[in-house]
């Protein structure tokens, strides 16, 4: 945290006032978030969530949406009046989701992401927030801001049709294998170094 404060000074000397809002009812806010999390999805090698029009769409519609027990949250980094990092979560009475963060690569060195992290369970604590879920990952930055991790369990449930069957049988193989993968530090390294690669392969044709 000492660090994190430390490059936020500097970001405030070499750009500009750094600010954060935790609600932004920006659209051009929201298309900027997408634009950069599909550009890290393409280039660590991962499948680019957001080509997909209903997760688009899912997405815009929850930014609208503003019920007591599921509301889309998009909260921005701001410096020098330009946006820096962007967050996107669904959240629940008093837990917030934490679905896509991302950050514009020209400021990186100033740790946008983390600052933006900071400053959302700050005003978010403020605002009644309790929880802040990161997901489950073992991502470094979930690793070292995590207070305390719970299990959850996931599924599908399906009817009884030749239609289910294929879906299964289609699913069963890559997620034995990807839980396998997560299981084991050695793998998980040697995925995502795999997957490195291949990101910078698609980058550069």
């Amino acid at each position: 945290v000492r660090s994190a404060l430390q490059k936020r000074r500097k970001l405030a000397r070499e750009v500009g006032d750094v600010e954060l809002e935790l609600t932004s009812p920006t659209s051009s806010d929201l298309a900027l978030l997408m634009g950069w999390k599909s550009a890290q999805y393409r280039r660590t090698g991962r499948r680019d969530r957001f080509a997909r029009p209903w997760i688009r769409e899912l997405v815009e519609r929850l930014a609208v949406t503003a019920e007591p027990d599921c509301s889309g949250l998009l909260s921005v980094l701001r410096a020098g009046g330009t946006t820096v990092a962007a967050h996107f979560g669904v959240r629940a009475g008093a837990n917030l989701s934490m679905w896509f963060p991302a950050y514009d690569l020209m400021v990186g060195r100033y740790s946008p992401g983390l600052l933006l992290f900071l400053g959302v369970a700050e005003a978010g604590a403020g605002d009644g927030i309790g929880l802040l879920d990161l997901g489950k990952g073992d991502e470094d930055y979930k690793q070292s801001l995590r207070s305390w991790t719970y299990p959850v369990a996931e599924g599908a449930l399906h009817r009884r049709s030749p239609l289910a069957a294929v879906h299964l049988a289609r699913r069963a193989p890559s997620r034995v294998a990807h839980d396998v993968v997560l299981r084991s530090p050695s793998l998980r390294r040697s995925a995502r170094a795999a997957l490195s690669r291949l990101g910078q392969v698609r980058h550069r044709s």
